[in-house]
């Protein structure tokens, strides 16, 4: 995939190596999307970095194996984030959770890992990864690309729901070892 999340975590993950890491990335098998570039997976593939890719049950899958899908007017993709925020929590990627959780367990026992790097949103891989950690009493560490709970773009339809994800990311921040965030602003409040 493409974009600015995306290209993040993919330049930790082709330089951790440099740093004595050997990263191996779970993540979900392509679907449809805005954007794509091809160039980030290519320079992982030329490090020889792992990636495991998953299933996953989440709304995107709509879009069937098609590559790249247009871009949704805002008013749409508002109502769309909107609609998702009143069933899926912490997000519409919680369906890839339990993908997540099963191919990440098995890595970790049958692997050797000195810690997890979670980075977010969506924010399911936080509750992913913080289960992880405390399952195989693993370090972990949560990277805050937005906030999560004063994300503007985000909404919580009723107090129920703000106080789940809050919950949510309590859980995860008791099981992290370390927060990064891209600005001292999210470091802060966090």
């Amino acid at each position: 995939m493409g974009l600015s999340g995306v290209q993040r975590t993919a330049k930790f993950v082709k330089y951790l190596p440099d740093h004595g890491w050997d990263p191996t990335v779970v993540t979900v098998r392509p679907g449809g999307y805005f954007a794509f570039d091809d160039s980030l997976l290519e320079e992982l593939e030329a490090r020889d970095v792992e990636i495991v890719r998953t299933g996953s049950f989440d709304p995107t899958r709509i879009f069937g194996r098609s590559r790249k899908v247009s871009l949704p007017t805002e008013s749409k993709r508002k109502a769309l984030s909107d609609l998702g925020s009143w069933v899926f929590v912490p997000d519409n990627k919680a369906g890839w959770g339990p993908f997540a959780a099963r191919a990440a367990s098995e890595l970790i026992r049958t692997g050797n890992f000195s810690a997890i790097l979670s980075s977010a949103p969506p924010y399911s891989s936080h509750v992913v990864a913080a289960r992880l950690a405390r399952k195989f009493r693993t370090p972990l560490v949560l990277d805050y690309r937005d906030d999560w709970l004063d994300n503007p773009r985000h909404t919580y339809p009723t107090t129920l729901h703000r106080w789940w994800h809050q919950r949510l990311e309590r859980k995860a921040h008791r099981a992290a070892d370390a927060l990064v965030t891209i600005n001292d602003v999210i470091g802060r409040k966090l």
